[in-house]
């Protein structure tokens, strides 16, 4: 399963963001859930004895370095402007088990006592759901964020792996080869979290194969950047392709 939660806010008096504001406010997020989940602040996570029992670890991918189990939904074009009493909506994303976390998240909208960098903001709606399991058959996507590899099943492969082994999750693997077409190079800046550096570059291209995908990783995003925009698909006609 995968919790689907929407935080809508408002800005009562306006406000400007010098960044993508979903990615400045999941860093923070992950910031506030290294505070009060971490055992050891002073110790790096590859080095900490204390790790695998670590909230912050699991909702982290293994600091990072797996597919983190809660997030974000990114744009690719994100809005920094927002004028007096404009409103904006978050989509959090929780992997299986890590549904058992969700109060850490209205804890962390409360810990912010209605400032967001300075800016004033009022919580004014908060739902959640399941996102819908479906297999959906295509021929024809774009990936247009990058993926690890220009091998677009092995991307997705490993992450429905990944999921399963760590989050518990059940979804069906690619079973034949996949490659992007087209394929070119991205190169993001590296983003920083509290614990950990990430640097960005993938592929991105598309992909025309008869394939079937899970509807829920279709919105969620695809491989190791998921959680800070990588892997989004469009689906085209295969006219189109």
């Amino acid at each position: 399963m995968i919790e689907k939660i929407e935080i809508l806010m408002s800005f009562p008096s306006g406000s400007a963001f010098n960044g993508n504001l979903n990615l400045m406010i999941y860093k923070q997020f992950i910031k506030f859930m290294k505070r009060i989940s971490c055992f050891n602040l002073s110790e790096k996570c590859i080095a900490c004895k204390e790790r695998s029992f670590c909230r912050y670890y699991q909702i982290t991918g293994e600091n990072f370095s797996g597919y983190p189990g809660i997030f974000i939904h990114q744009e690719l074009f994100a809005k920094r402007r927002f004028n007096a009493g404009e409103q904006h909506s978050l989509f959090f994303y929780l992997i299986g088990t890590c549904k058992d976390y969700e109060d850490y998240i209205m804890l962390f909208f409360k810990n912010l006592n209605q400032r967001l960098f300075n800016s004033l903001f009022y919580l004014k709606d908060y739902r959640s759901g399941m996102l819908l399991k479906k297999e959906i058959s295509v021929q024809c996507f774009e990936v247009s964020s990058p993926i690890e590899s220009a091998s677009f099943s092995d991307c997705y492969n490993r992450m429905v792996s990944y999921y399963e082994e760590h989050y518990n999750i059940n979804a069906a693997t690619i079973e034949a080869e996949s490659n992007l077409k087209e394929q070119y190079m991205i190169d993001w800046d590296s983003i920083s979290f509290q614990t950990k550096r990430v640097k960005v570059n993938g592929f991105a291209g598309e992909v025309i194969d008869s394939i079937s995908l899970d509807s829920r990783f279709i919105e969620t995003g695809i491989g190791k950047f998921n959680y800070i925009g990588g892997g989004h698909i469009e689906i085209k006609n295969r006219d189109a392709c």
